[in-house]
């Protein structure tokens, strides 16, 4: 797996598995796009005990989501540049150096 796929997954959010938008981080130290998150705790309302989608750590009463401002920077960031999903990455290994060709698809 490429370098930039791998920092790109760490801005991915585990529900719908695309870049976070409007990033939340809940108790657990997971962070969800506010809509995914919204939506699993909305199935579990009638229960009244609230999980955390990727570690199943639970919450009593619902917790109030505030917006992650710094991870929402660096995922703006990350937005405007080149998305690294559309680079493919090839790595080259030869015995006097290795090196790296990104090809973008557009």
């Amino acid at each position: 797996m490429s370098e930039a796929r791998i920092f790109q997954d760490e801005f991915t959010c585990p529900v719908c598995l695309d870049l976070l938008k409007d990033p939340v981080t809940i108790q657990c130290g997971h962070s969800y796009c506010e809509s995914c998150i919204t939506g699993c705790w909305d199935q579990e309302d009638q229960m009244r005990v609230y999980r955390s989608p990727q570690c199943r750590q639970t919450f009593s009463p619902r917790p109030a989501l505030a917006r992650n401002t710094m991870l929402a920077e660096v995922v703006e960031k990350l937005k405007k540049r080149k998305r690294p999903a559309d680079c493919d990455a090839e790595l080259y290994v030869c015995d006097i150096f290795t090196f790296m060709i990104l090809t973008l698809t557009v």
